[in-house]
């Protein structure tokens, strides 16, 4: 580069020489949210075939369509399809919001079916948990006297009777009515 030059044009990117760090920074499509280090060379020809590097790996991967299109059971228990790997931020796209999903399994009946138990354990476990009496907690302060005692076996007595009828309640089939 010339002497005052400080910004040059190569195949759609800017490479602009950095006097304070004495380092080529390049900016362009294919630099779209790299980080400092991987933008910055310390020659203006190693700016310039890192450009070319990448435009080639670009202009592969276009020529090749990278697209897939997977059957998966998503973690829900829905069916979807996997169709992409997004390059900004190279996670797997496709009839699912990536933002909530963490795993994905192969669509198998046995896959499917394992799934749902699952989930129907989730849901059994968090039933539990709501009818369950700690143990490990004490009922009075330390050593009890007789009233208080007494006490404690009303608190325990009474929410055991809460606890009784609530999971009775969640054993019972719900009954719908049908409105016409």
């Amino acid at each position: 580069m010339t002497e005052g030059m400080t910004t040059k044009e190569h195949m759609g990117h800017t490479i602009t020489f950095d006097p304070e760090t004495y380092l080529f920074v390049v900016e362009g499509p294919e630099y779209e949210g790299c980080s400092a280090k991987d933008c910055r060379f310390q020659s203006y020809a190693d700016a310039r075939a890192d450009i070319k590097r990448r435009s080639d790996e670009s202009a592969t991967v276009k020529a090749k369509a990278v697209k897939l299109d997977l059957a998966v059971v998503i973690e829900d228990g829905t069916v979807g399809r996997v169709e992409r790997i997004d390059r900004r931020n190279s996670l797997l796209t496709g009839s699912f919001s990536s933002s909530r999903v963490i795993y994905v399994y192969p669509d198998l009946p046995w896959v499917r079916e394992a799934i749902r138990r699952q989930i129907e354990f989730r849901e059994t476990a968090q039933n539990l948990e709501r009818i369950a009496i700690k143990v490990d907690r004490g009922w009075g302060s330390g050593g009890m006297s007789g009233p208080a005692a007494l006490a404690a076996l009303e608190r325990v007595s009474k929410e055991y009777e809460e606890k009784l009828k609530m999971a009775r309640n969640m054993a019972e089939p719900k009954i719908v009515e049908n409105v016409v």
